[in-house]
């Protein structure tokens, strides 16, 4: 935590909650994707995101910064709808990790968000807009919101 977060743009969400030297852990499953802190002597859940104009390190995927595979019980894309079948959700999933071509390090803006909910549970967010999704940098993949709004249908 510092009173003026100096490696912060001027948009989007900023994380800066946590006080110096707060020990941070791994949420168990979810390595690369959930950390979660103390704060205010509450243990609250950190997802991974771009910092500072950098979001991959080497050659990662999308799947590798969004470590969440098998442990997904719904999907609700906002404007769209919801599934909660497990195995549907799996396959958007797969869709997604599968097709999703990374853009720049940066995040959206957008009015749209993707909600994961997970089997431990806690709820990943992905800010959508237009074909972009914003999950440790923007990554494109049309193909996944084409099959999520079929999935609804």
């Amino acid at each position: 935590f510092t009173t003026e977060p100096a490696l912060s743009g001027t948009g989007g969400i900023l994380s800066n909650t946590a006080g110096v030297g707060t020990e941070v852990f791994a949420v168990r499953g979810m390595e690369g994707t959930l950390v979660a802190a103390q704060v205010e002597g509450t243990y609250r859940a950190f997802q991974r995101v771009s910092f500072n104009g950098q979001a991959l390190r080497g050659s990662e995927r999308l799947a590798d910064t969004l470590n969440i595979a098998g442990h997904i019980e719904s999907m609700e894309l906002s404007d769209v709808g919801v599934v909660t079948d497990r195995g549907t959700c799996e396959s958007l999933f797969a869709t997604l990790t599968r097709n999703a071509s990374f853009e720049s390090s940066g995040s959206v803006s957008g009015k749209q968000s993707l909600h994961i909910r997970l089997d431990n549970g806690l709820t990943v967010q992905l800010l959508i807009k237009n074909d972009n999704l914003s999950a440790c940098g923007t990554w494109s993949c049309p193909e996944f919101l084409e099959a999520f709004e079929a999935a609804v249908n």
